[in-house]
């Protein structure tokens, strides 16, 4: 079976240009390391945010997706009522 949603802290679930900037970043530090490859890049793509967490600064994504989180959370309770 295929799965259809990742949870939230894939970076292939988060928003297109949020994929974005964290793929310009990986690949700013992967190049820094003189590791930059289209599969290392890939790799990084379909891991979770925390997996990334020595390549570059993932507080910023952490931070936008618990509040993601929180705001659906809420939304589901609101909604049960």
């Amino acid at each position: 079976t295929e799965i259809t949603k990742l949870p939230p802290h894939y970076i292939a679930a988060m928003p297109d240009a949020v994929q974005e900037e964290i793929r310009q970043k990986v690949m700013a530090a992967l190049a820094e390391h003189g590791e930059c490859t289209p599969e290392n890049v890939d790799r990084a793509m379909s891991s979770k945010i925390y997996d990334l967490e020595d390549l570059i600064d993932i507080r910023e994504y952490v931070r936008r997706m618990e509040t993601e989180q929180r705001k659906k959370a809420e939304q589901k309770r609101r909604g049960g009522r």
